[in-house]
């Protein structure tokens, strides 16, 4: 046989013959056979290679469940489903899976190699260690009735998927809270209006003669007209627009006030906790406007607590929530990890389903049969308005706890405050009950005497009920239903006219902001007062390129209306006693 076969892979027959045509064609045979096997090792190594390269872990399984082939399983976030596992073996075998959920998997393998069907979807596995794995499968079936398992960790992509939902929840909750302050916010200042026309003309009632029956009819209605502008004030506060005074407040001395007046409100079935932290900070606050929340948090849990015998708790803490323990707290904005004061009430009464949390705070949502609604609105715009959040945890049948966190206070270093450090720190405690604003008297003044006053307002009756209060103090009116009929009146007679009292919303033309502009344009130093169902620091921001002396809120009474009168001439440097004696309090400039 000539040379041989090198290598055991040629025959090297070189004569001419019969023999030699065949062992041509077994060598060629052979180096088709040589070439097909390096390109399958090569084949074999490259998918090696991406199996390596691969996130997954990729195992092979017969239809009861025995491994026969595994990959990756020694690395990555998937190490440990499969630890001590080898060829050969049953995933039934591994601990870190529950048996339900192996049986799970095997019943889709199944299913695969039945149907021949590729099987694609996503699994929590929960592994018998504890924690949460999910994971997407990719099943297919292989030739040899076997199933090709590829595992991929998609945890990361679920709490991404959590977090965007959780997010969006938020943000559609902000946006319904947002939507629902534009709300509450039009109808305060259209209540108010109405308010302003009723409660004036119940005021100008009582300075005529009247029976005393009549006298205490009237006085009555005044009453409830207050009680109405309140529900107002608290419409407000849920669209963070009340009226504030911020002070430096010492919440456990606050709270403590309130605890004391109001444990005759509680009901009797429920024991009240204190736990006062001793070192909370102090907070920049509204000391009647937190009252209000705190009381507003305590009367609902003892109505929770109505048929029931148990506690509520009043506590206070000096709070550094991380970012994921403030996450759960509603606010204007996202409060960010630092110091708080934190107010917690908390009770063991009914409780609260889901369906409950999602509305408490909507404005006239109550589950009391006697209920206004207003309560926890009005809690979350105070809270707001002070730069702080509000949560609630509650279940049914198990209670429910309030939250509030307010930003701490913090001097000139920026180091946090608390009580007995500094000077200036005060804890006013605010009366549970507005006095009411004492009634002018009636002026003896002549109508007119003492000049005209320019009253611009949209609303006729306020127009009318306003030339009433001036004329009984000695003024006449100019009344205008628009703006440019007001600087029509204006342009008309300007030296007649000593005072101008302008609605900060006028509809249908000029706003009154415009009015106000074109009014000092022509005398600088006419004193102007701007009247409104809003509160001031609102109105002021559409008034940034107009002045005015005096702010009056609606509603308001004669004495009210007269004090910001006799307010905003002085402080545009005149003398409201030189009205009525025939002097011109603008001088040269008319």
């Amino acid at each position: 046989f000539g040379k041989g076969i090198p290598n055991g892979r040629r025959i090297g027959w070189t004569r001419r013959d019969e023999f030699g045509v065949v062992s041509s064609t077994i060598d060629q045979m052979l180096d088709a056979i040589d070439s097909e096997h390096q390109a399958l090792v090569q084949r074999n190594e490259h998918m090696r290679a991406l199996l390596a390269a691969s996130p997954d872990l990729i195992i092979v399984i017969d239809r009861e469940g025995t491994l026969t082939d595994i990959s990756n399983h020694s690395r990555g976030s998937l190490t440990g489903l499969f630890p001590s596992l080898k060829v050969g073996d049953s995933i039934r075998q591994t601990e870190r899976i529950p048996p339900e959920a192996i049986d799970a998997f095997l019943r889709r393998a199944a299913e695969v190699l039945d149907t021949d069907r590729i099987q694609i979807f996503e699994s929590g596995i929960r592994q018998a260690r504890g924690g949460l794995l999910w994971a997407e499968l990719r099943m297919v079936r292989l030739a040899d009735n076997r199933v090709l398992v590829m595992i991929r960790d998609v945890s990361a992509r679920h709490r991404a998927q959590h977090e965007r939902a959780r997010i969006e929840e938020k943000m559609a909750q902000l946006q319904k809270t947002e939507s629902l302050g534009v709300l509450a916010r039009g109808m305060a200042h259209d209540f108010n209006n109405i308010l302003t026309a009723m409660l004036g003309n119940v005021d100008v009632s009582l300075h005529e003669p009247l029976t005393p029956a009549a006298r205490e009819a009237v006085e009555n209605i005044r009453l409830a007209m207050i009680r109405a502008s309140g529900l107002t004030r608290q419409m407000l506060s849920y669209a963070g627009q009340g009226t504030f005074t911020f002070e430096i407040t010492d919440l456990n001395a606050l709270l403590r006030d309130l605890v004391s007046l109001m444990q005759r409100s509680i009901t009797p079935q429920a024991e009240i906790v204190l736990a006062f932290g001793d070192r909370v900070p102090l907070v920049e606050a509204d000391a009647t406007q937190i009252w209000q929340v705190v009381m507003n948090l305590l009367i609902n849990a003892s109505d929770a607590m109505a048929s029931l015998s148990g506690t509520i708790t009043l506590a206070t803490a000096h709070a550094v929530p991380t970012a994921a323990e403030i996450e759960p707290y509603l606010s204007t904005a996202p409060l960010q990890p630092g110091d708080y004061a934190m107010i917690e009430v908390s009770d063991t009464g009914h409780g609260m389903d889901k369906r409950t949390i999602e509305r408490i705070y909507d404005p006239f949502f109550t589950t009391k049969a006697m209920g206004r609604g207003l309560g926890l609105s009005a809690c979350l715009g105070i809270v707001r308005a002070h730069n702080g959040g509000i949560s609630v945890a509650s279940k049914s049948g198990e209670g429910t706890r309030f939250r509030v966190l307010l930003p701490a206070a913090r001097d000139r270093e920026g180091r946090v405050r608390f009580p007995g450090e500094a000077s200036g720190v005060s804890a006013p405690v605010p009366s549970p009950g507005a006095p009411s604003v004492p009634l002018p008297a009636a002026s003896a003044a002549r109508a007119g005497s003492r000049g005209a006053i320019l009253v611009a307002d949209d609303d006729a009756a306020i127009l009318k009920l306003v030339g009433i209060i001036l004329a009984k103090s000695g003024f006449s009116v100019i009344a205008a239903e628009s703006g440019e009929e007001a600087l029509r009146l204006f342009n008309k007679d300007p030296q007649r006219i000593r005072l101008a009292l302008v609605d900060a919303t006028l509809n249908n033309g000029l706003s009154g902001s415009e009015v106000c502009v074109a009014l000092h344009l022509r005398n600088p130093r006419l004193p102007t007062i701007i009247m409104s169902g809003f509160r001031e620091d609102d109105v002021g921001l559409d008034f940034t390129e107009a002045s005015f002396n005096a702010f009056l809120p609606k509603p308001f009474m004669s004495a009210e209306l007269l004090a910001v009168v006799d307010k905003a001439c002085r402080i545009a440097g005149h003398n409201p006693a030189d009205y009525g004696r025939g002097g011109d309090p603008h001088g040269a400039l008319l």
